[in-house]
């Protein structure tokens, strides 16, 4: 399953090009009967995204039990933010709706290839001075999400724009979305509980990682337009939200409650072709 994406990525001008061809080839149908119909479609999208992400780290210190910095608790959080491009594949089916089809409704299923990280360093709280880095204080952890592919369905709900050219429409759409993510934090600290690390030397670092898969919902609009009997041109703006990433670590007299979520707004470009 993990060569799967992989593979994709390796053979995506192919596949492209594939779609190009298959454009060229179906352009015996007339644009009339597109407009009667409707019908199942395939195609692509590029697209560019601004992904934000937040981290939050709790550090709770159980009361009463000798520690540095025992019935005390520490929020901290930090939020970073990229501009990442991506693409994928898409499928679909168009059903035309009253006269001459000048409103119509799709439901389409999509695939996209993310590759794309977001990093950021929480800034560390507690009460010992300069780095925040002992026992019981919130360490300043160096945090990255990963996010590798994603898929999902929406639908769309169209109509007719002659103003925007002869073969236009715009549409709204909504959906559901699925995206795969690794989270990784790597964290440098003081393992003592009863007394505080004289000197950089005794601090110990550590990391874990966890893959999720994340359901979202998506919501965005559109324009579309028939530059060949059966081959259409689109733009869109979409914005998605995804769950949040959960985990909790219990450390002796410490139990560390972390969450991560993110959320992106794109642009996407592309082209499909009707059958």
């Amino acid at each position: 399953m993990n060569q799967t994406p992989k593979l994709i990525c390796r053979n995506l001008k192919t596949i492209l090009v594939f779609f190009l061809v298959a454009a060229a080839g179906l352009g015996f149908a007339t644009s009339e009967a597109l407009a009667q119909g409707g019908g199942f479609y395939v195609g692509f999208t590029s697209d560019i995204d601004y992904i934000r992400v937040k981290h939050r780290k709790s550090t709770i210190n159980n009361p009463n039990t000798g520690a540095l910095h025992e019935g005390k608790t520490f929020h901290d959080s930090d939020s970073a933010s990229r501009v990442a491009f991506g693409g994928g594949l898409l499928a679909g089916y168009r059903l035309n709706l009253g006269e001459g089809g000048a409103f119509y409704v799709s439901a389409e299923f999509d695939g996209q290839l993310d590759a794309r990280s977001v990093s950021g360093t929480l800034p560390g709280q507690g009460d010992t001075p300069t780095d925040h880095r002992q026992s019981g204080a919130s360490w300043p952890d160096d945090w990255n999400l990963e996010r590798k592919y994603s898929y999902g369905a929406t639908i769309k709900l169209g109509r007719a724009a002659e103003f925007l050219g002869s073969g236009s429409s715009v549409y709204v759409l909504g959906g559901a979305r699925r995206v795969r993510t690794k989270l990784k934090v790597d964290y440098l600290g003081c393992p003592m509980f009863d007394k505080p690390c004289t000197n950089s030397d005794q601090y110990r670092a550590g990391s874990y990682s966890q893959n999720n898969s994340l359901w979202g919902w998506t919501a965005g609009a559109g324009v579309e337009k028939m530059i060949a009997d059966r081959v259409g041109i689109r733009g869109e703006i979409r914005h998605a939200r995804y769950e949040k990433v959960k985990r909790v670590d219990v450390l002796r007299t410490l139990r560390v409650p972390a969450s991560n979520e993110h959320n992106e707004t794109g642009l996407s470009l592309g082209a499909v072709v009707y059958f």
